[in-house]
């Protein structure tokens, strides 16, 4: 549940979104409330960029478009946001 419901608005447009969560009576609340505050499992993006991909999307797209595709993607989001830790970690290996 909470990963479904992690993404409910739409990323840079939203600023929240909305879950709707239908139980009956048959469900126990405690196990209600678990969903509802549980963690959710790591989500880690699967895009993987090959040269193949790069020309497609530069011949369909421009180069341009292509590129804004790229920084638009979570696996760059998600590369952007280890960039202090790196940053960290390079300064105490010097």
């Amino acid at each position: 549940y909470v990963q479904m419901s992690g993404r409910a608005g739409r990323r840079g447009l939203d600023d929240r979104g909305l879950v709707v969560l239908m139980m009956d009576e048959r469900m126990d609340p405690s196990i209600a409330k678990g969903m509802l505050h549980g963690r959710s499992d790591p989500l880690n993006s699967a895009f993987r960029l090959h040269y193949p991909m790069i020309l497609n999307l530069t011949r369909m797209e421009g180069g341009d478009e292509c590129e804004k595709l790229i920084k638009r993607s979570f696996k760059q989001f998600q590369t952007d946001r280890e960039i202090p830790k790196l940053i960290k970690r390079c300064a105490e290996l010097a």
